[in-house]
């Protein structure tokens, strides 16, 4: 079984992604073929296998991002079922890169994949994400059968009026204009740039207890550099040290 349109990734217009204002983005539907969207979304991992992160304390002041999450490693990936297995293989495929390097003006990136699932109460404010990312590739997978858009959830594309709001601060949802916000659920994919004014946020989740907002972020970092490297060698290093 296939799971990513090839089809749909080589129509989506480069020029027109990145001349979207305030910052390149766009809400994709469809990359997953209707067969494996649904598959994946029943062959999911659970809650049981993400890790909690609740009250983590963020740069800047900014909230916290509560949630369960999981990054993906090797240990990780051996105990996904066959099919998500088969799926990141896919994401790592030259085709895919290609649609990634086309869409951000770049082959300069390195991939990984995260799973975040948000429980009742959990928000996430306005940031524009690290530095050393290049850009992100969200993909939902909430059933559109038992999901109900009224319980919130929903990434907001936000616009700074001011054109004042720097990346190393912590304002409010009410400080921005709403200029695009993704359902949430169905087989839709949120494909976006980071730059110094790529502001979004998550609408505070209003579910009822046990529900979980499920979330796969494919993520493209910029290579570490030698210097990163020697500086991160460095204080491990000094961490053993001071042990």
């Amino acid at each position: 079984m296939k799971y990513l349109d090839l089809a749909v990734l080589n129509n989506v217009d480069a020029a027109a992604f990145q001349s979207v204002h305030p910052f390149p983005y766009m809400i994709v539907r469809s990359v997953l073929t209707d067969e494996g969207y649904h598959t994946l979304l029943h062959t999911a991992p659970t809650v049981d296998q993400l890790e909690p992160s609740f009250g983590m304390e963020r740069k800047f002041g900014q909230m916290s991002h509560d949630r369960y999450e999981r990054y993906d490693s090797a240990s990780f990936r051996s105990h996904l079922t066959p099919e998500w297995r088969t799926f990141l293989s896919e994401l790592e495929s030259p085709e895919y890169r290609s649609f990634l390097s086309r869409m951000f003006g770049t082959r300069d990136f390195t991939l990984r994949f995260q799973w975040q699932y948000a429980v009742q109460g959990g928000s996430v404010s306005p940031h524009c994400d690290s530095i050393k990312k290049v850009g992100s590739h969200l993909f939902y997978f909430n059933d559109p059968k038992t999901w109900d858009p009224a319980w919130g959830g929903q990434t907001q594309i936000l616009l700074d009026p001011s054109g004042r709001q720097v990346c190393e601060s912590a304002p409010r949802d009410d400080e921005f204009e709403i200029v695009a916000k993704t359902d949430g659920y169905d087989n839709q994919s949120l494909l976006f740039s980071r730059t110094h004014n790529s502001w979004h946020s998550v609408s505070p989740l209003v579910m009822p207890p046990g529900t979980v907002r499920r979330l796969f972020t494919v993520v493209a970092d910029k290579p570490v550099s030698f210097a990163d490297r020697i500086t991160g060698y460095i204080r491990v290093a000094l961490k053993k040290i001071t042990a």
